[in-house]
């Protein structure tokens, strides 16, 4: 028999309790790694946004609406090279919980204040020629099943066509990707002069407009340039770069990254008392078969170095099967919150860090009381 399958019969002496012990371990890593791959998601993603790009909504509520004629007067600032209205359907298709993303944009201005639009020229064209006409980004295509020529009639639920009924039909004449936009990666865009002389309220209005600049080291100076526009007005504007938005959005939250290492630490903590505990029993109710190895020849060293195995194996192996649950749920995760959250090495190389470290202080004290043990103290039961 050699000193691995000494160390492995070690660990599974009692099986039971091994299982708990490694499932306890396990859960502990899995929710460390999906603590740390939200927060570093959420870091990404205030990262990622476009500083020279800025949203100009109402300043009482984002659901308000503004005078179209905004547009025309943001784009007589200094330093503006883009500005496109935005109004939001809050639509769903065919039930009324198949909630859809649909907006009405400018077919001339969107490709210029949303670079992560990406489109063939040809289906862009056929968007602006085709009054009725919508582009879906791929990933809604596929949910639904929806192809270039489709007509999809989108169910409104603020806008009420000029036919009495809530539903408006659209023609897909083309499919866009718009990875990493929160805004346009799940969306269906139609024209907004086809919703403006469609409904019949609002007219003339738009929830939100977006502005490109061509110096982004300028955002703030120009979004306060463009509030001050419209300050004292029935209609005053808050403008702010999607950048700030984001980083705002995430301080909302709070510091996630506080909080899971605290959460971690906490669990880790609790851990470390289990595992300590389940290492100590374990030499108690060994202390005959160590004062057999002693008798045979093993060295007190060896017998230190043969429980610590045990300990490292142990929580090495139950947290890489966490860490490997995270990487396995994250992705679906991502999906759900529209986040680009994912394991990466950082984090597996701190997750095996801080088990060697959880292995070494629970299962240290319990090692050294074996080698300690004197042979005729263990033998005699003692």
């Amino acid at each position: 028999m050699n000193r691995f399958s000494i160390v492995w019969a070690g660990i599974w002496r009692k099986p039971l309790r091994t299982a708990l012990m490694l499932v306890c371990i396990t859960n502990a890593f899995l929710l460390f790694g999906l603590l740390q791959g939200f927060s570093s998601g959420l870091q990404g993603a205030a990262a990622d946004a476009h500083a020279d790009i800025l949203i100009t909504a109402s300043r009482v509520s984002m659901l308000e609406t503004l005078p179209y004629s905004y547009a025309q007067q943001i784009r007589g600032q200094a330093g503006v090279r883009a500005v496109s209205s935005l109004v939001s359907l809050e639509a769903n298709y065919q039930q009324d919980t198949n909630s859809i993303n649909a907006f009405a944009v400018e077919p001339s201005q969107i490709p210029e204040t949303t670079p992560a639009l990406r489109i063939e020229k040809a289906a862009m064209n056929l968007f602006k020629e085709t009054r009725d006409g919508a582009i879906v980004s791929g990933k809604l295509a596929a949910r639904y099943g929806w192809h270039v020529g489709d007509r999809v009639p989108l169910k409104s639920t603020i806008w009420t066509n000029h036919d009495g009924t809530q539903v408006w039909p659209v023609r897909i004449v083309g499919i866009f990707a718009a990875d990493g936009s929160a805004l346009l990666e799940d969306a269906i865009l139609l024209r907004y002069d086809f919703l403006d002389e469609g409904r019949v309220e609002g007219k003339g209005t738009a929830n939100v407009f977006l502005t490109r600049i061509a110096d982004p080291s300028q955002s703030d100076s120009i979004a306060q340039a463009i509030d001050s526009q419209f300050a004292n007005s029935g209609n005053e504007t808050k403008t702010s770069s999607e950048q700030v938005i984001a980083r705002d959005t995430v301080k909302s939250i709070g510091d996630i990254g506080a909080i899971a290492n605290a959460v971690v630490g906490a669990v880790l903590f609790a851990l470390l008392l289990s595992v300590g505990a389940v290492m100590t029993q374990a030499v108690r109710e060994r202390r005959i078969e160590i004062g057999v190895l002693k008798a045979i020849g093993f060295s007190d060293q060896l017998v230190l170095g043969l429980f610590l195995a045990e300990a490292l194996i142990a929580c090495v192996l139950a947290a890489g099967i966490g860490l490997a649950l995270s990487a396995w749920v994250l992705p679906s995760l991502g999906q759900v919150t529209k986040l680009n959250v994912s394991s990466n090495y950082l984090t597996l190389l701190w997750g095996v860090m801080f088990a060697c470290i959880l292995a070494l202080m629970a299962g240290g004290p319990p090692a050294i009381a074996a080698l300690r043990l004197r042979v005729v103290d263990a033998l005699s039961g003692r």
